[in-house]
């Protein structure tokens, strides 16, 4: 996470469970373009909240601004969402940078590459 992260997500004041999730979510983002795309137990884990919780919290990010969907994940395991981290004063490169490319995993509709 950039300094310009941890600067934009320290001002902002939400709800404990969506702020842990965020927070995880940002701390793992490409400071470049804003991307991530760690799983659901691994946000859990870190940010100390349940799987449900974490899912609900994700959901409303996205409904608020907060993150966006990159592309989304339909069934099966090591499959995960990718989020953009949208915080204000952060100026992001569109989404994917190319240092994202080369470590995303190619999706099956060819969608990388």
């Amino acid at each position: 996470m950039s300094h310009e992260h941890k600067d934009a997500l320290a001002l902002i004041e939400l709800p404990t469970v969506q702020k842990a999730v965020l927070w995880q979510l940002a701390d793992c983002a490409c400071s470049r373009c804003g991307l991530a795309w760690p799983g659901v137990p691994w946000i859990s884990r870190y940010a100390g909240t349940s799987e449900r919780g974490t899912r609900t919290a994700l959901h409303w990010l996205v409904e608020n601004g907060f993150l966006a969907v990159h592309w989304q994940a339909t069934g099966g395991r090591g499959r995960s969402t990718e989020f953009i981290v949208t915080l204000a004063g952060v100026e992001l490169d569109p989404a994917p940078c190319p240092r994202c490319l080369t470590n995303l995993k190619p999706h099956p509709n060819g969608r990388h590459g």
